[in-house]
């Protein structure tokens, strides 16, 4: 195998692995649910708490990514680790933004187009579509598959509440959803990628 072929796998084999520990499901996943709030309480911006998980994506990614990263790849994929954290932080601060401005703020004035043509959940209908688009992104640029799958609960529950309750339906369920198979992603890569300081011998201490 040619040293350009190595490296390659090497990458994608960093990728794979750094994004299997669930924390940008959970993260992500929290902060929807914080929206989903401003939607109910009929915010016309974001709310600080919907920022709050966004701050602890590095702190959870230090404690748990990072030392796991650095023990199967090395240091330099460990700074690299970092940087793609950052990068993806922006990304989130920059959908959650987007989101607000078309969901919270009605910059298209999908409310006013709705009361015009008597459709009253077009804004569900909206709000399932924005999130269904920004959900896909991280699933093409990060090639996190389940991103599919949220995208594909987001716009199914939408189309399904748009009918019976409000614009904040889909995302809770959605967002319930991503927390759920984080934690449980992130429990099952902690379990299959101890630590040595994980099980430390103590009788052999005293």
């Amino acid at each position: 195998m040619s040293k350009n072929n190595g490296a390659n796998h090497l990458s994608e084999t960093f990728h794979q692995f750094f994004h299997r520990d669930g924390i940008l499901d959970i993260i992500a996943g929290a902060t929807l649910m914080n929206f989903a709030f401003d939607i109910l309480g009929n915010a016309e911006t974001t709310s600080f708490l919907s920022w709050i998980p966004i701050f602890l994506l590095p702190s959870m990614k230090r404690q748990i990514s990072y030392p796991r990263v650095a023990s199967k790849f090395g240091e330099e994929q460990e700074k690299r680790a970092r940087t793609l954290t950052i990068y993806i932080s922006l990304g989130i601060v920059i959908a959650i933004v987007l989101l607000s401005l078309i969901i919270l703020n009605d910059r298209l004035g999908i409310n006013q187009i709705s009361a015009l043509a008597f459709i009253p959940f077009k804004m569900t209908l909206a709000t399932a579509i924005s999130l269904a688009l920004a959900l896909l992104v991280p699933a093409w640029l990060l090639g996190m598959k389940q991103y599919y799958l949220y995208s594909a609960v987001v716009f199914a529950s939408g189309i399904v509440s748009a009918f019976f309750i409000g614009a904040y339906v889909p995302v809770f369920i959605t967002s319930a959803v991503m927390v759920v198979l984080g934690t449980r992603a992130m429990t099952a890569f902690t379990r299959e990628n101890p630590l040595a300081d994980d099980n430390p011998s103590k009788e052999s201490d005293e």
